[in-house]
């Protein structure tokens, strides 16, 4: 098998490397979860007040808004994001890898895992007679020589709701326990008499039935073990597992019903399977209730590999809907991704037993399998009765595909978990921003004419004015004059174009290609170079990039300072210009309720300068010289004489090299003088675009009235809650809310940042 359990013990060892930063995520969830429920309870004394709050004009509504604002989806989303951390850790946190071995019942699971694990029937019942097994086991490989299992036994309340699933199904909902002392109690002859009365009793309810029979009349059998765990030699697992015996079907068992888990442990056949541990289910198609989510249940919590058992009949090899289903479900609760890398599919071929062997239907179900493209990893062919064939032909491809694929499927499972974190983050970030707008436009008019004094001002003389001094006092001056920052960048690519001259040793490698000659390598110095200067060239884009990122910051620097515009009140401005304008404009409902001043902004916020605008067409022009396919203004070829002859690729390469350095020389010269007069237009342009931005912000009219000055009044009446708060709430008949309303929210806020949401690593 090669050294599998040393690649398992790494495995183990690199996931517990990981857990911090799920853990530390995990906190961070309980943090946020604090916060919200501060808000939630604002929230619930404002539903159970709204009388109090005062019902002047607008008033009413914010307190209105600010108890309409929508907070399930987020607590749901919040659970399902927590359950998977908890899943994760519990996951990253084991000691060992778990294979779970799932199926209908009678198709060889507890076989297999005999064959695997040493055990024999009195530990893991296998038998031809149907269920078997009567409780989960986990069977790990230990180091201990001998067999013993800790059976770990229902609570109570557990085995009530096990009860109840039964009686609810039976009785329409009408019956139920509230304590396990009422089992014995339960009419199990009335409730036949009483199915029998129904005209559209089933087989399945008749089945029911009988599970229920068996928790009453064996109630004494294991109502004194509930809530304990017990540690049992290997002559005693049978007793507490299995439904009867292997040696005598005829003694039948009845502990398992109280039994939660068997947890075996016990040396495996094989010395290098290493830390694993075998899941044993209940069948599916047993007829207790709940076998099937009780199976997706350890699937989703307690695998990293599935191994799906299935015995195809000996007369017709078939798939039935039962086993489609079984497949389906599992990839619907774990992902069709992970299924693809952890299921196996097993067919258990029978080639001798009291059914008969199916070995001639084992191909076309595999063929029919593969056909049919199922989230499975692989489709194994097994005889399950063969320790040889369980160890080459399922344990080592299982064991193989857990070492080597293990980590990039719980790679898979964090990164699925980082979306719901994000989702999460994205739902959070939308309810502070609800949170700010619950004020919006809730002022009376009493109000809006009284902080008119500060509204008019701070948009005609704080930001407008400002802007005006910017253009004109700053980039006004600057236009004139060539871009500093892209002259010095663009000093160094003049250096870099002598260096583009291909080396003596290229040439020559160049001229031994093929039956190339002076012309063709020539030809291809000339193409190497001329893509060698445009891409440096187009790497002045970084340079130009961050002069236009430093001056939209200076632009909304004006929107926002507390002594300018004030907007960063209402949205901060961060690191990005652009996510400033996305984030405000989001917030504000920009496009829907101030359109042209979002229009102003979203121009600005597209504005740019690169080097394929305005500066690469006359660089490429200043490389005629070394670019043969066009011709020279005067006719002749641009292709130089070469005296040298093939035969001497030295002195030929030697020449090549100085012509190209000559009209590397040439276009050195070409492109400095060309470039003296760009440098200019990257002032020009960003003076242009400020300009643009001011008039369209001062100007903009519509039917004959300045709607800008419009949308500018009623942005600042808006969010003055905000933009003035201390004054707002000295003003405001909504004291009484605002004072606890800013608490709440900048508490919300303070935690408004994508690392408060997804697994960082």
């Amino acid at each position: 098998m090669g050294n599998i359990s040393g690649q398992i013990d790494e495995i183990i060892t690199k996931r517990k490397a990981q857990l911090k930063y799920i853990e530390s995520a995990r906190e961070t969830t309980d943090t946020v979860l604090e916060n919200m429920h501060i808000f939630k309870d604002f929230q619930d004394e404002i539903r159970e007040h709204l009388g109090v709050f005062p019902a002047v004009e607008g008033d009413f509504d914010v307190a209105g808004s600010i108890e309409s604002i929508q907070t399930e989806e987020f607590f749901r989303l919040h659970r399902e994001y927590v359950s998977e951390l908890e899943r994760l850790i519990k996951r990253l946190k084991r000691d060992n890898l778990n294979i779970s071995f799932i199926g209908r019942t009678g198709q060889g699971k507890s076989l297999a895992m005999q064959n695997i694990s040493g055990l024999d029937s009195s530990v893991i019942p296998s038998s031809n007679r149907g269920d078997c097994t009567g409780a989960k086991s986990v069977i790990t490989n230990s180091e201990e020589s001998v067999v013993h299992a800790q059976i770990h036994f229902y609570q109570k309340e557990e085995l009530v709701d096990i009860v109840n699933q039964y009686l609810l199904k039976l009785t329409d909902g009408r019956r139920f326990i509230k304590d396990v002392s009422d089992i014995p109690a339960i009419n199990t002859k009335e409730l036949r008499k009483t199915l029998y009365k129904r005209k559209n009793e089933t087989v399945k309810e008749e089945d029911w039935l009988d599970n229920l029979c068996k928790y009453v009349e064996h109630y004494n059998s294991y109502v004194d073990d509930l809530g304990t765990t017990k540690d049992v030699a290997e002559d005693e697992i049978e007793y507490y597992i299995a439904q009867y015996s292997n040696v005598d079907a005829k003694e039948k068992y009845y502990k398992y019903l109280g039994v939660k888990l068997a947890d075996i442990n016990t040396p495996f056949i094989n010395e290098d399977v290493g830390k694993i541990v075998l899941v044993d289910t209940i069948g599916i198609g047993a007829t207790s209730l709940g076998i099937e989510e009780e199976m997706l249940k350890a699937v989703e919590n307690d695998s990293d590999a599935i191994i799906f058992m299935f015995r195809p009949d000996n007369k017709r090899g078939r798939i039935s809907d039962n086993e489609i289903n079984i497949i389906r479900n599992i990839a619907e609760r774990i992902s069709p991704e992970y299924t693809r890398e952890m299921l196996f599919w097993v067919i258990n071929r029978v080639e001798t037993g009291d059914s008969g062997d199916n070995v001639h239907q084992v191909n076309d179900v595999i063929q029919t399998i593969r056909q049919r493209n199922y989230p499975i990893a692989d489709v194994l062919n097994v005889n399950c009765s063969s320790k040889t064939e369980v160890e080459n032909r399922l344990l080592i491809p299982v064991l193989k595909q857990l070492s080597s694929r293990i980590q990039d499927v719980d790679k898979l499972l964090v990164d699925r978990l980082d979306q719901t974190g994000e989702r999460l983050y994205q739902m959070y970030s939308q309810l502070c921003q609800a949170t700010d707008r619950a004020f919006a436009s809730s002022a009376n008019e009493d109000l809006k004419r009284k902080f008119y004094r500060k509204i008019n001002p701070t948009i005609k003389k704080g930001l407008l004015n400002e802007l005006r001094k910017l253009y004109l006092d700053d980039y006004n001056n600057l236009r004139q004059m060539p871009c500093e920052e892209l002259m010095n960048a663009a000093s160094g690519k003049f250096k870099n174009i002598i260096k583009a001259v291909p080396t003596k040793e290229m040439v020559m490698d160049l001229l031994s290609y093929g039956d190339a000659n002076q012309f063709n390598a020539y030809e291809a110095c000339t193409n190497i170079m001329r893509m060698q200067i445009i891409d440096d060239f187009t790497e002045l884009n970084n340079i130009l990039n961050k002069i236009v990122e430093r001056m939209k910051n200076q632009v909304l620097h004006i929107f926002t300072d507390a002594d300018k515009g004030k907007l960063g009140f209402v949205y901060p401005l961060g690191d990005s210009p652009d996510e400033w304008i996305d984030g405000f404009l989001d917030l504000v409902e920009g496009e829907k309720k101030y359109p042209f001043l979002s229009d102003a902004l979203r121009k600005f916020q597209s504005y740019t300068i690169n080097v394929q605008g305005f500066l690469i067409h006359e660089i490429r022009e200043q490389l005629d010289p070394i670019d043969i396919s066009l011709p020279r203004p005067d006719g002749s070829s641009s292709v130089p004489q070469i005296s040298g002859s093939m035969a001497q690729p030295e002195l030929v390469a030697e020449e090549i090299v100085e012509w190209l350095k000559t009209y590397a020389e040439d276009v050195h010269d070409n492109i400095e003088i060309t470039l003296k007069d760009l440098y200019k237009i990257p002032n020009r342009s960003m003076f242009a675009a400020i300009k643009d931005l001011y008039d369209r912000i001062t100007y903009t009219m519509a039917d004959n009235e300045s709607k800008i000055a419009e949308e500018w009044r009623y942005l600042y009446e808006d969010w003055m809650h905000l933009i003035w708060k201390d004054e707002y709430q000295q003003q405001s008949a909504v004291k009484v809310i605002a004072e606890q309303w800013n608490d709440v929210v900048s508490k919300l806020k303070e935690i408004n940042k994508p690392e408060y949401f997804v697994i960082r690593n």
